[in-house]
Order: structure tokens, then C-alpha cells, then sequence
């Protein structure tokens, strides 16, 4: 025998030969004589062990389902029915569909068909001993009744999963038609109950909000990533400390509005501390807004997600991806993002050479960005960049030749300008010789 090979229960123990039909009718008549009994075991069996099934609301329909189930398996023993002709199990559909609109388990509903057969397998089994026939013929009946059952499980099992993900969907879109609803309203500066609020999205409206933008970049046929997104917010909530769970509603199958609620905490959420949880996330793309309170806040900070969104989409910088706008000049880069034709040509004039897109020149980008950080202190700047001070002062030198002025002229507009080329990168540098 070859033990790499397909095997099953139901077709290797007499399938169909006549000595087992025989009995296999014999065992379902004998069920049938105790049926009662065997629903309320089944029934005690899954609530033990099931505790997602202690409501009335899931316990009604799962007694119904149960009846129904062992009602339509002793039919079809008794029958001789071929277990893939399953017969319409209603109330088996109804009860799976209850599950999903009550937000309970899909895992409780696969374990209660488990614990089910396991169950009428131990009273079977009661009935093969009690048959008149020798040990090897009842092996072989038991044997081949424990391959009808999984067979049937495994067709009831994909029968109920298939209306109980049907129902989720349905339900999981009214929710957030709803949400979505109610999130409309508030943006819009309509009136808005706050209980009323809180009851269709989860979410309070009293406290302080930071909103946001949350979209997949380049996702060729723009599958559905509305789930996905939805998990990377609630991860970032953990890790920026949201009081609670964000609010997430879809914008289209990959953007999506979300909020962090803060409770009374105005602490502004920087790029940096959210960068980490969204590279985790393959072509993710995030813009918050700045803390703000209420409804009137609500509206605010999401608008200024919106407006500050134009960097992820024109950035080439690294790290760019990820912005808010409580960063330093995140709002007026973005502004300037808007035209970057415009903005690449006003670099150019401020910063002359130190604009190309080459590695000195980024070296003489950082040196400046830390020097003026710094405050003009030379040896604060080397401290910063892990330089020795005469190169530092070497490499300024050089940068004030580049510029055509002392580093005191313009400093306001030389900083501007550096900030824009670090956060959007290649897209506002020109190359020597253009």
C-alpha cells in the first residue's frame, strides 16, 4: 500500500455494498428512535464548550439548527442518500446568519459543527456495538459512517460559511454606510447629536481628534485595500497611544478618512513616530493633521490631512510617505507642493548648485540644515553630524562660494529652501547641467 496516496474513510470502508446500506438504514431508524435525546446532548455539548453561544439571541437559532441538522442525517441515512445531495437546511443558514449580524466568531461556528459530529459519532457508535453482527463488520460500518459524517459536515460547513460571509459583508456594509453617514454630516457642519454619534460610529466627538489620510500608492487594478488599511490605522493607534479605536470610513477601495481619538490630549503625533508601524505596510501612504477639539475640530484636522496629502503624492524623498502637519513647515511645503514646477525653479534661484540632486550636494544640504539647526554654532553643527569642526567649516565655505553670498544673506529662504529639498526630495532639484 502506498501511504502517499489520497485516502478517505467514506470510500475505502464498503461504500455502497449491500451488508452496510442495510445497516447504515439500521443505525439511522435507531437514531431516529432517540432523536430527541440526541439533539438536547448536542446542544448541552456545543454551549459548554462555546462560550461566543451563551445569548438567547445565538442560542434560539443554534437549537434550531441543530434539530435541523440531525434531522435532515437521520433522513438521509435511513434514505440511502448520497451525502453529497445535501438536502436545503434553513434553519442550519438562518442560524449562521444570526452569528454573523450578532459580530459573533466565524471560529464558533466551524467549532460547533465539530463539536456536533463528535457528538452523534459517540451515539453511532453506541448503535453499531448494540447490532447483531461480528466485530470486524461493525469496525468496518463505523468505520464508514465517520467518512459520511465528515462528508457531511464538511458540505454543511461550506453551505453556512458561505451565508454567514455573505451576512458579514452585508452587515459590515450597512455599518459603514452608516458611519460614513454620520461622518458626512459632521464635515459638512451640520448639527450632529453627540450620542447619536457615538452610537453609529463608535467614536466620541468630545474629545481631541487628530485626523488623517491613509492610502495604498501604486496598487496597479486598485484591489480592495480598505480591510488592510483599516488594520494598519488601529496599529498605529496602539502605537501613538490612541485613547481609543480609531474612526476608519473609505474613501474608495484604497484611501481611506481616519481618526485618533486623544481624549483631552493635544500632543501633537509627529512623521517620525508613525514611519516605523507604516513601512510595514508595502506602498502605504499617511498625512495627519494637527490636534483639535469637538466637532468644529474634527472638521479641521481632517482638512489639513487633505492638504498636506500632496506631499506623499509628489515626494521623491525617502521617508516621505509619512507627514503631518504639526512637523516644522510640513503646511507651507505643501503649499508649495501644489506647483512644484514653480517651487523647483524658486530652489534653484536660492540655493544655485546646492540644488543639483547629486551626493555632494545633499552632503552640502545636510551640513547647512544642521548648521542653521544649530543656531550658527560650528562646533554644535560637527557635534550633530559626527564631523571634525575644520571640516565643517570646510564644507561651509564651500557652501557660501556655491550660493554667491554669506550664509547671514537670505537665511530665512536659504532654510525654506532646504527644507523643500529634503522633503521633497528629486522633484525640486535640477540637475548642473539642465
Amino acid at each position: 500500500m502506498d501511504p502517499a496516496r489520497p485516502r478517505s474513510m467514506f470510500t475505502e470502508y464498503a461504500r455502497g455494498t449491500q451488508d452496510v446500506s442495510a445497516r447504515t438504514q439500521l443505525v439511522g431508524r435507531r437514531l431516529r428512535e432517540s432523536i430527541d435525546e440526541v439533539i438536547d446532548g448536542m446542544n448541552r455539548a456545543i454551549e459548554s464548550a462555546i462560550d461566543e453561544l451563551d445569548q438567547d439571541v445565538v442560542r434560539i437559532p443554534l437549537h434550531a439548527s441543530v434539530a435541523n441538522n440531525v434531522e435532515v442525517i437521520v433522513t438521509m441515512l435511513i434514505e440511502q442518500r448520497d451525502v453529497t445531495e445535501l438536502p436545503p437546511v434553513p434553519a442550519a443558514t438562518a442560524y449562521a446568519v444570526a452569528l454573523a449580524r450578532n459580530n459573533v466568531s466565524a471560529a464558533a461556528l466551524r467549532r460547533a459543527y465539530h463539536i456536533g459530529s463528535d457528538h452523534l459519532l459517540a451515539h453511532i457508535f453506541d448503535v453499531v456495538q448494540d447490532l447483531d453482527c461480528g466485530s470486524a463488520e461493525k469496525l468496518r460500518l463505523f468505520h464508514y459512517l465517520a467518512g459520511w459524517t465528515y462528508k457531511y459536515v464538511d458540505a454543511i460547513t461550506r453551505t453556512v460559511m458561505s451565508a454567514y460571509e455573505q451576512e458579514l459583508r452585508a452587515s459590515r456594509a450597512n455599518v459603514a454606510h452608516t458611519a460614513a453617514a454620520s461622518v458626512e454630516r459632521v464635515l459638512n457642519e451640520h448639527d450632529v447629536d453627540l450620542a447619536e454619534f457615538r452610537t453609529a460610529t463608535g467614536y466620541e466627538l468630545a474629545q481631541v481628534h487628530v485626523g488623517g489620510l491613509m492610502w495604498i500608492g501604486d496598487t496597479g487594478a486598485a484591489a480592495d485595500q480598505i480591510e488592510i488599511l483599516t488594520s494598519l490605522a488601529h496599529r498605529l493607534g496602539e502605537r501613538i497611544g490612541s485613547s481609543t479605536v480609531p474612526l476608519v470610513t473609505a474613501i474608495d477601495r484604497t484611501s481611506v478618512r481616519v481618526w485618533f481619538g486623544r481624549k483631552n490630549d493635544p500632543t501633537p503625533i509627529t512623521a517620525e513616530q508613525m514611519v516605523t508601524t507604516v513601512d510595514t505596510m508595502v506602498g502605504a501612504r499617511v498625512a495627519l493633521g494637527s490636534p483639535a477639539r469637538g466637532p468644529s475640530g474634527f472638521r479641521a484636522t481632517a482638512q489639513q490631512a487633505e492638504q498636506i496629502a500632496i506631499i506623499p503624492q509628489v515626494s521623491r524623498a525617502v521617508g516621505a510617505h509619512v507627514v503631518s502637519h504639526a512637523d516644522e513647515a510640513i503646511p507651507m511645503i505643501a503649499l508649495a507642493a501644489a506647483d512644484i514646477e514653480a517651487t523647483r525653479r524658486w530652489v534653484l534661484q536660492v540655493l544655485g548648485p546646492l540644488a543639483a540632486p547629486s551626493e555632494a550636494g545633499e552632503r552640502q544640504r545636510a551640513t547647512l540644515r544642521a548648521y542653521f539647526d544649530s543656531g550658527g554654532n560650528i562646533t554644535e553643527t560637527a557635534k550633530s553630524l559626527v564631523m571634525h569642526r575644520n571640516s565643517v567649516k570646510y564644507r561651509l565655505d564651500r557652501a557660501q562660494q556655491e550660493l554667491g553670498r554669506t550664509l547671514h544673506d537670505r537665511t530665512l529662504d536659504t532654510r525654506i529652501a532646504l527644507s523643500m529639498c529634503r522633503t521633497l526630495g528629486t522633484a525640486v532639484l535640477t540637475p548642473a547641467d539642465a
